[in-house]
């Protein structure tokens, strides 16, 4: 009779304290087993035979006696019956022991004590095959042991071929609320010391009490991966030092960054990318003060693709700075998703320069950065801040906007340009340039390039401006006067020969349309008005020089009225005759004078008009 004396344990190596181990043939059906070799039977807490051995509650160690055979299955169950671990095949065979856990005694089966005796300080049993593996050594982390012992028949190990590692198998819970900040950091400094392999972070959530730096990785994220902050400054950064290199970094797929709550007072920075060239990034963010911040420190940070999914709810959405002479932020390309929500906020950091885009070139200048994006904010406009640097490239693929506080701001810098083609319309207040050749350009544009109150464009610096090339039957700019100022308003502050605002109609087109009755506010504070009476104006202050004109003239009568003296209603005379035209001179047969006979017939007609109209006896 055979003897089983073992430590029951599942695949991770726990022990299994009061679990059962029966054993059943190649048929299935189960081996009698007794509690000695006098064939003592085991019963349970009725007094049934069973053919079952529990483990001990205090060691989880499990014996039975049994006659054993080729072919015999140990299986473990629990108290219920149902199987704990895959079955154990081979139970009944010379070299069991190779096939189970655990350290076992040397008189573990009969018929072996001479073979155990003779390797008594290990847990190997040669019985002629293959020298067998511990499971305590395959399920062991230290260095050459657990997937590294197992070899592929292609070559190398399970180890080399596992390439990524995640938090969680480093203790993360995962779960948005636990800390998770020391599992990160322990798979991050694992993956740093690997060769070839990437960390991962699932479709889960992780709270982190301290910055994620990803510098050494390279990451790839499941689609809804989510960084958790518990606290205030930096959430992940790729941060070389001052005057060092990041080569190529890599954050593949969407890593969102989500403070739970919002609070404008704090400095919460989403990503710092510092000192990376030629890096490919995807980020989303939540609740943040500032977005993503790309910084040249000493090397620049030059080349960068960053994907954005959203960026929701930022302060500043896009900064981008640079700290030394050497250390631009240049030629880094943003696209994807969409900026929301970036606004000022009154009291809030960083409110001077809140907006979707803030150039901070309070050192040096940002230069060639291209920016490919919709820019959103529902109900409130949107804002594009401190746009700076040498040619910069904003193309927003959508902001159909008509209320807010709007703003493009090109404070400095040159040849910068903000292309609206195929947005449906921008609106609000201050879009306005300055610095040397910026340009907002909105040709193909949908809708007019701008609706709203008021709104103020400052073409300053040196050949700044804003183009509008129309295509469609959409006015160009529609500026709508709710207020007591002027709708559009353009100021020449020089005393050269350029004109403030100039107004070309080409291939038969019309420089300027009223399309109703108005008023024409003109440089000297005359005004030109469409007058719907033949008759001049009887009432209201007028200005000399005003001219009213006739926006239904009669043949013979009055193009327009002219007011020749300021007063309520000031003195107005005729301003042209409808038809009017000098004939072909001719001589008065008594030998007078050259004399136009036309003239003086349109003359009679002037006044009879004018005595119909009663201005004159």
């Amino acid at each position: 009779m055979n003897k089983f004396y073992e430590t029951l344990t599942n695949l991770r190596g726990d022990v299994l304290f009061g679990y059962r181990t029966q054993v059943v043939d190649p048929t299935g059906a189960i081996v009698d087993i007794y509690k000695d070799r006098n064939g003592t039977r085991f019963t349970d807490s009725s007094g049934n035979i069973v053919n079952y051995a529990e483990a001990s509650t205090d060691t989880g160690m499990a014996e039975f006696y049994w006659t054993a055979a080729t072919g015999h299955i140990l299986q473990i169950t629990d108290s219920s019956g149902e199987l704990a671990r895959p079955p154990i095949i081979g139970v009944g065979d010379n070299y069991v022991l190779g096939n189970l856990s655990g350290d076992l005694p040397t008189t573990a089966i009969d018929g072996l004590d001479a073979t155990l005796a003779a390797k008594a300080d290990t847990t190997y049993v040669d019985t002629g095959l293959a020298e067998k593996v511990p499971t305590a050594d395959l399920a062991s982390t230290d260095t050459g042991k657990g997937a590294a012992m197992v070899k592929l028949t292609s070559g190398g190990d399970v180890q080399e071929a596992i390439q990524y590692v995640t938090p969680e198998m480093f203790g993360a819970a995962a779960d948005g609320i636990t800390d998770d900040k020391i599992a990160i950091d322990a798979a991050i400094a694992f993956v740093a010391a690997n060769s070839g392999t990437h960390l991962l972070f699932n479709q889960k959530s992780y709270a982190t009490s301290g910055t994620v730096d990803l510098t050494t990785v390279k990451v790839t994220v499941s689609r809804g991966a989510t960084i958790v902050p518990t606290h205030d400054g930096t959430a992940v950064q790729y941060a070389g030092a001052s005057g060092t290199i990041i080569q190529s970094p890599r954050l593949e797929g969407n890593l969102r960054v989500a403070w739970a709550t919002v609070d404008w007072t704090k400095d919460r920075l989403a990503f710092l990318i510092q000192n990376c060239y030629f890096g490919v990034f995807g980020v989303s963010w939540y609740n943040a003060t500032r977005g993503i911040k790309v910084h040249g420190n000493g090397t620049g940070c030059v080349y960068n693709e960053i994907t954005i999914g959203e960026g929701f709810r930022a302060n500043v959405g896009i900064w981008l700075s640079s700290e030394t002479a050497t250390g631009w932020s240049n030629a880094n390309k943003f696209s994807g998703g969409r900026l929301y929500g970036a606004r000022a906020v009154a009291g809030s950091l960083y409110e001077a320069q809140a907006g979707h885009i803030c150039f901070d070139d309070s050192l040096y200048q940002s230069n060639g950065n291209e920016f490919d994006l919709s820019l959103e904010w529902s109900g409130t406009g949107f804002r594009l801040a401190r746009m700076g640097g040498i040619r910069n490239r904003l193309y927003p693929r959508y902001a159909e906007l008509d209320s807010g506080d709007t703003t493009w701001i090109v404070d400095t810098g040159t040849e910068n340009l903000i292309d609206c083609e195929g947005v449906a319309y921008l609106a609000g207040y201050d879009p306005s340039l300055a610095g040397s050749a910026n340009r907002v350009d909105v040709s193909g544009a949908t809708r007019p390039m701008v609706r709203g109150q008021q709104s103020y464009f400052d073409a300053g610096g040196t050949g700044a401006d804003i183009r509008k090339v129309q295509s469609t039957t959409r006015p160009a700019i529609w500026a709508q006067n709710s207020g007591s100022g002027a709708a559009v308003r353009a100021q020449n502050t020089s005393s050269g020969a350029n004109p403030a605002l100039e107004v070309v109609g080409a291939s038969g087109g019309a420089g300027v349309s009223i399309p109703a009755a108005g008023t024409w506010t003109v440089f000297n504070g005359t005004k030109k008005v469409a007058w719907s009476s033949a008759i001049a104006p009887s009432t209201g202050a007028w200005t000399r020089g005003d001219i009213a004109w006739i926006t239904n003239p009669s043949t013979g009568g009055p193009v327009g009225w002219i007011c020749t003296a300021s007063g309520t209603p000031g003195t107005w005379v005729p301003l042209g005759i409808a038809g009017a035209s000098r004939a072909a001179a001719v001589t008065d047969p008594a030998g007078g004078t050259t004399v136009d006979t036309e003239c003086r017939a349109q003359l009679a007609a002037l006044i009879d008009s004018l005595q119909a109209a009663g201005l004159m006896a």
